[in-house]
């Protein structure tokens, strides 16, 4: 679900690994 602290950190995580391969 949006809004949650988990989307928030996996977004960042992607950001930083360079990884936006997101549906």
């Amino acid at each position: 679900g949006y809004g949650t602290m988990e989307e928030l950190l996996e977004m960042i995580t992607w950001s930083q690994l360079g990884i936006h391969e997101k549906p």
